[in-house]
């Protein structure tokens, strides 16, 4: 029955390791799919290489794994959960899977099909790349916009199939050689990206999981892109996470970070006029207007 495909209590089983079907994944089945039942929205998202996780508020815990499907047969390995049967598409956009727990259908909400808006998503960060873009990496139908939470100008989209995974776009000015000292201190624990910036690197790298930030840099521009995917991102979506730095890279050309706002403007003119004045201090923490005359 439908309502007892992979049930939350059966994934919670490892299974016997099953017979792989054979090297691949059919095409027809990358994408992601939502599991027709009467529960919370389930998402199952199949990438090319076969890498698959499912996600949502219906889904069951940590499954991310790997899927061979080619023929009608499928096998199927997480670290909670192994399974292997059948599987037929009655459309492009439905798709029955029989395994352990019986038949359960899927219907297509997102195809990696470039189809969607080829126009960077707004201004700020949000100007380097599209949502379309982005959506190869969360393979999902995405929405973004301007957002404080990834710093003044940064940029975040979100999934629209529940929100929960999102990817940040920040950028800043490279003062004082801070993103170089910086690369040098995480030596240990980051990876080196060629073909992205001048320079670059992604954190939490070397099997660790999740998966941390990708940082460039360009000239005297640093970015930083962020993704959180749930279960949780792995090393398997770096290649998607470079792709995306790829095609932001290749638009920082014409970037240039916003100019800061009129009270900060305001507050700043101030600070320069009294350093003319002969004042060689420091501006206290929240302190608008520093003081007209030097110290005695």
């Amino acid at each position: 029955m439908t309502s007892t495909l992979f049930a939350l209590a059966a994934l919670l089983m490892v299974a016997a390791e099953p017979a792989l079907a054979g090297d691949g994944i059919d095409p027809a089945l990358v994408g992601t799919w939502k599991l027709e039942w009467q529960r919370a929205d389930f998402f199952w998202a199949i990438r090319p290489d076969g890498v698959y996780r499912m996600h949502g508020p219906g889904a069951p815990a940590r499954q991310l794994g790997k899927i061979e499907a080619k023929q009608g047969r499928f096998s199927m390995k997480s670290m909670v959960w192994a399974d292997a049967g059948t599987y037929k598409l009655s459309n492009a956009d439905t798709l029955v899977i029989t395994g352990q727990l019986g038949p359960g259908t899927w219907k297509r909400v997102w195809t990696p099909t470039r189809t969607g808006s080829q126009e960077p998503a707004g201004p700020g960060a949000c100007g380097l790349v599209t949502a379309d873009e982005v959506a190869q990496l969360l393979r999902a139908p995405v929405t973004g916009g301007p957002d404080q939470r990834a710093g003044e100008g940064g940029c975040v989209f979100r999934s629209q199939l529940g929100g929960l995974d999102q990817v940040s776009i920040k950028v800043r000015q490279n003062n004082g050689s801070f993103f170089q000292n910086l690369r040098k201190s995480k030596e240990e624990s980051i990876v080196n990206v060629a073909g992205v910036g001048d320079q670059a690197y992604v954190e939490g790298a070397r099997g660790a999981v999740p998966l941390g930030p990708l940082q460039f840099l360009r000239r005297d521009l640093w970015v930083t892109i962020g993704v959180g995917l749930h279960p949780q991102s792995t090393m398997d979506d770096l290649p998607y996470l470079v792709e995306l730095a790829r095609a932001a890279d290749q638009r920082l050309g014409g970037f240039a970070l916003p100019g800061p706002d009129a009270a900060t403007q305001k507050r700043m003119e101030e600070f320069e006029k009294a350093r003319a004045g002969g004042w060689k201090g420091s501006l206290p923490a929240g302190q608008s207007m520093p003081p007209q005359k030097g110290p005695k």
